[in-house]
């Protein structure tokens, strides 16, 4: 029983002294778990030209980040001496108190005794739940448990055994001294390397699973070698000095190393090529970093005054001076990294032609100019008009919408594309919309090339920029800017990305354009492509959808003004309780707003201001309106913005007495209503968190969806007017980052569901109400 009392103390104390770093370093590795954004990540492992390189360094991230956590950090001594005039005598001496409190085993009653965990389980702790994510990713839950028992019984048998081990070291490695934990920690490493290269088709998640678990397994025999070797027998002078030379290399190198990762991911995402590193490495590294870092300048710094107050007995006024110092440093750095997450302003650049694209029709004389340049159909003499709503979802919507519109886009039957007026999007499908529409306006790609080039576009990883940017990119800007220099954020460099990621799809399919508008499409303003001549009437019009953080209303930005008064279409008497929408018109209130003078807004700014999903992204100031976050959570489907649309229009083409049949496409990605009756559960404390997420996401959406069928109904007298839903059936990860084997899946699904029911792609009229495939219907 005493020993399970001390087990338990030593638990609780581990966490009561190291709960900071305990933290940060399982907080990654247990996202992976939890998220199913961590699964989109595991599997992306197995990827193309993953297996080689980036799992190595995984696995060498989770390495370092065991050695951050396990080593002494003996520059702290050195710093805190400089700082407090001490006598260099003081460092050996200081530096064997301060082994004592790390090693719970301290030589003096003036310091209390503790019981601690061993800091090896601490070390690997982060990698075995990584682990545990990886066999649950590829096995499920049962290989996941045989394995954790394994490591489990494994690690105890390496304990049992411990002192074999430790005198098979000392009778060889321990001849070297000085060199033997670099050697051990590169054979480790070396061994990573090679079972990696052994990979065979077919056993690549086997291949994976293996080489981490024997990375955790070195790793944890290295430790505990370490932690009771001897290099001299107590009492040898020599002793202290090889621990502090020995601990000083250590420490300084990994100091060295992290911080030149640092830098080197920060000039990896000012080159836009930070997608090629692995978030899972990224955000091991940059935990690894803080632990450092924090060591380093602010525990270690207050437990020294401490030891020097209570453990040598020196009560003078500068310990406790700088230990305030340190406290009050800490404060401030937290609260400048917290702060650097979210103050962003919109990206803005400057205008290149102060008169060329900033004026806005009105949605009438938009659509009458428009529908003037359409064919009718000879047989009926009815133009069919096209209105498409795009749900939210990450990459999984923005695959999903742009290659289902694509598809829309591939049938003989009718003209879709030029007969497509509006299309209004939310989060991931408004990523999915500018593709789509840059592709149409710049490439004419065959049915093979679309899908290569969908794929090219979804298959890349959008999260590890996004992430290095949360952690420390964005604090880094910040300070950047403090000296004057350009600060640049996690949105613009998620645009850069996208950008990027367009033109390089398209060469891979090999129908690279040298045209300068390619580019041109991503970074001049919003309105650049609706004022151009060639393209004015023949690009649909983009609705972003996006909502504002001060005042929770939707914000929308148009490219016609919003607040046309649609009694002006009968009348002329502009009455503004009647608006074509009662929606915030971004781009016009901007435009309005002095801060808008010789700047423009980027296509691509406004399209992620749509998907700004809370610390993925920051959000975007926009001067007049307010700070944008992911119009998802207002109303996630994007059809609240078509339906206002569609009634508009409805009302002006019968006044003009116009032959028009619309047609609303909705694009869904997953389901927007559920048809299980709610069952009683006992309340909780996080009832009111559940709402406050399924509200706009959920509520809000399948009110919008219902409502645009409603309104169909009552206004179509004719039965002209339809609502094809296109939906899969499956279920994918909603994230940043999805996975080839996600990205086949949907495309199948795709496939089948085209091959099923191919005359909906081909927009063939049917009854409104014929149900056609499950979760893919024509309503």
């Amino acid at each position: 029983m005493e020993k399970i009392f001390d087990y338990l103390e030593g638990l609780v104390n581990t966490v009561k002294d190291n709960g900071l770093f305990i933290f940060l370093a399982v907080f990654f590795p247990i996202l992976l778990y939890k998220f199913g954004a961590g699964q989109e990540i595991v599997l992306d492992l197995t990827s193309r030209e993953m297996l080689g390189s980036k799992n190595f360094y995984v696995i060498a991230s989770f390495l370092f980040l065991g050695l951050s956590i396990w080593c002494i950090p003996t520059i702290s001594i050195h710093i805190f001496r400089q700082i407090n005039r001490l006598p260099s005598d003081k460092v050996l001496v200081i530096l064997d108190r301060l082994l004592d409190l790390y090693n719970a085993k301290p030589k003096s009653d003036r310091v209390r005794k503790i019981l601690q965990v061993p800091v090896r389980y601490v070390a690997v702790f982060p990698w075995i739940i990584f682990i545990i994510s990886l066999t649950n990713v590829y096995y499920g839950k049962k290989v996941m448990v045989v394995t954790i028992l394994a490591l489990i019984l494994i690690i105890k048998l390496l304990d049992y055994y411990s002192k074999v081990l430790i005198k098979s070291f000392d009778t060889t490695f321990l001849q070297l001294k000085r060199f033997w934990e670099i050697i051990c920690l590169l054979i480790i490493l070396a061994v990573e390397y090679v079972i990696l290269q052994c990979g065979v088709s077919g056993y690549y998640t086997s291949l994976i699973v293996f080489a981490n678990i024997t990375g955790v397994l070195l790793s944890y025999t290295f430790f505990l070698v370490k932690e009771n070797s001897e290099d001299f027998p107590d009492g040898d002078p020599r002793k202290m000095e090889m621990i502090h030379d020995k601990t000083l290399y250590m420490h300084g190198l990994l100091l060295l190393i992290s911080g030149g990762v640092m830098i080197f991911y920060f000039i990896k995402q000012i080159n836009g090529t930070l997608s090629n590193v692995s978030p899972i490495t990224i955000g091991t590294m940059v935990m690894s970093f803080y632990i450092l870092i924090i060591e380093l300048f602010i525990t270690s710094q207050i437990l020294l005054s401490n030891l020097m107050i209570k453990g040598f007995a020196d009560t003078r006024f500068r310990f406790r001076v700088y230990r305030g110092v340190v406290v009050s440093f800490a404060v401030g750095w937290i609260v400048l990294l917290f702060s650097s997450t979210n103050p962003h302003i919109i990206t803005q650049t400057p205008v290149k032609d102060q008169s060329e694209y900033f004026v806005r029709e009105t949605l009438y004389s938009h659509f009458a100019e428009w529908y003037k340049k359409r064919n009718h159909d000879p047989n009926t003499g009815d133009l069919e008009v096209f209105l498409v709503s795009g749900q939210g979802g990450g990459s999984r919507a923005a695959y999903w919408f742009m290659s289902n519109m694509f598809e829309l886009d591939n049938n003989t039957g009718k003209d879709f594309y030029k007969n497509l007026y509006s299309v209004s999007t939310v989060s991931g499908s408004s990523s999915g919309a500018m593709m789509f529409l840059a592709s149409k306006a710049h490439y004419t790609l065959s049915p093979t090339a679309k899908r290569e080039v969908v794929k090219n576009i979804y298959t890349r990883n959008y999260l590890s920029g996004a992430l290095y940017g949360l952690l420390i990119g964005d604090f880094i800007e910040t300070i950047a800017g403090a000296f004057g220099m350009q600060v640049r954020d996690r949105n613009y460099y998620f645009q850069m990305e996208e950008q990027n990621a367009f033109v390089d799809a398209h060469k891979k399919a090999g129908t690279w354009s040298a045209k300068d508008s390619v580019e041109q499409f991503f970074s001049r303003d919003y309105m650049y492509y609706y004022n151009r001549k060639k393209s004015k009437y023949n690009m649909p019009l983009l609705f972003l959808n996006s909502a504002i953080v001060e005042n929770g209303k939707k914000v929308v930005f148009s490219p016609v003004q919003l607040n046309t008064p649609i009694d002006t279409v009968s009348d002329g008497q502009k009455n503004d309780y009647a608006l074509f929408t009662l929606y915030e018109d971004a781009y016009g209130i901007y435009r309005k707003c002095d801060w808008s003078v010789n700047k423009e807004i980027p296509m691509s700014a406004c399209v992620n201001a749509s998907q700004s999903f809370p610390l993925i992204n920051a959000y975007s100031f926009l001067h007049g309106v307010g700070r944008l976050t992911d119009g998802g959570f207002f109303e996630n489907s994007g059809t609240s913005t078509t339906q206002e649309i569609y009634t508009a229009l409805k009302k002006y083409v019968k006044e003009k007495k116009l032959r028009v049949k619309f047609t609303m496409i909705n694009i869904l990605n997953t389901k927007t209503d559920s048809d299980l009756a709610v069952n009683y559960s006992r309340a909780s404390i996080l009832n009111t968190v559940t709402a406050m997420a399924k509200n706009p996401f959920t509520g809000h959406e399948v009110l919008a969806v219902k409502q645009l069928q409603k309104q169909v109904v009552l206004m179509s007298n004719d039965g002209k007017d339809r609502i094809i839903t296109l939906i899969p059936t499956g279920k994918y990860n909603l994230t940043r980052i999805l996975s080839e084997k996600s990205v086949a899946k949907m495309r199948n699904e795709l496939d089948t569901n085209i091959k099923k029911s191919r005359y909906i792609f081909q927009l063939q009229d049917t009854m409104r109400d014929k149900q056609l495939l499950k979760g893919f219907a024509t309503q």
